[in-house]
């Protein structure tokens, strides 16, 4: 069996990092394309945690590929956590000392474990084309005919809820703390079409780091801390 758990060194005691990788898994296109990749350093003596996001299409040219298929791809030869490794330690010079791959369903699941979060939300997000959950291949009322003539002429890359607008529903968070169950917190992390600078990649990582901030301070609440059955 493999032993999951992490057992700190003495140097460790002190600092360490942590790659943690988000993942769509399940039914979801790609779904071990790492969408997500945080490089978290925890210092222990500062009791202080510094994470450094790395940009979803960046190009890798060891692979020839996106650093978030590398995860992927070395996932079919049963190579992923090492790969991940060895890529994030060349992108950044960091030694990665452990790994973490959560799924749309884990995290939802953790976040509601823990009672839901408290997330300082920087700016509102107003997400017009967010994708409805089951919905990915509705037809939306055309008819095969009309979905086969506007794929025969759009362009490369066309915008889906227009032709499509009941696969999709508006996002709206407001600017300041709001409280999130697991599925609300996936979506603000999820969110790609925001308005404005939200609709960013950077912008995008950023909620990732408030929603994980939020996941530390509940976890270390009094109220984690003395439930049991939580902690």
């Amino acid at each position: 069996t493999i032993d999951k758990a992490i057992h700190l060194t003495a140097k460790e005691k002190e600092s360490f990092n942590i790659a943690i990788l988000g993942i769509g898994g399940g039914s979801h296109d790609g779904p071990d394309l790492s969408d997500t990749i945080i490089l978290a350093n925890v210092n222990v003596k500062q009791n202080k945690v510094h994470m450094f996001s790395i940009p979803r299409d960046l190009w890798i040219s060891d692979v020839q590929d996106k650093v978030n298929a590398v995860y992927a791809e070395a996932k079919k030869k049963d190579n992923g956590i090492p790969a991940v490794e060895d890529i994030i330690q060349k992108i950044t010079g960091q030694k990665v000392d452990y790994v973490v791959v959560l799924d749309f369903e884990g995290f939802t699941k953790l976040v509601d474990y823990l009672g839901g979060i408290d997330v300082d939300v920087t700016n509102t997000l107003d997400d017009y084309h967010y994708p409805l959950e089951g919905k990915e291949e509705d037809s939306c009322g055309k008819s095969n005919e009309d979905i086969e003539a506007f794929v025969a002429t759009a362009s490369a890359e066309p915008d889906l809820w227009e032709y499509f607008p009941c696969r999709y529903e508006h996002l709206h968070v407001e600017k300041g703390i709001n409280h999130m169950e697991g599925q609300k917190a996936l979506e603000f992390v999820r969110s790609r079409h925001g308005v404005g600078s939200e609709g960013s990649d950077f912008a995008r990582s950023r909620r990732q780091q408030l929603v994980i901030t939020a996941l530390k301070d509940k976890a270390f609440s009094l109220g984690v801390i003395l439930n049991p059955v939580k902690l």
